[in-house]
């Protein structure tokens, strides 16, 4: 059960990594009043999907241990 999990973590991370920038965007700034006034910088793009990236490749490597133990 737990590797499906874990398989399961991994898509999600990978697949919200992969989304298009102005998506990004939107998710980064619900909690401003003037949300165009608050956009983040193409460097914190970058920095959010990188650690997506590196969640995704965390859960991929936790599902294949379950999986051998």
């Amino acid at each position: 059960m737990a590797t499906v999990i874990f398989f399961g973590l991994a898509v999600l991370s990978f697949s919200l990594a992969a989304r298009p920038a102005e998506k990004v965007a939107q998710t980064l700034t619900w909690q401003y009043r003037n949300r165009e006034a608050n956009e983040p910088s193409d460097a914190a793009i970058l920095g959010h999907r990188i650690q997506l990236a590196i969640g995704g490749v965390g859960m991929t490597l936790a599902g294949v241990l379950s999986l051998l133990s």
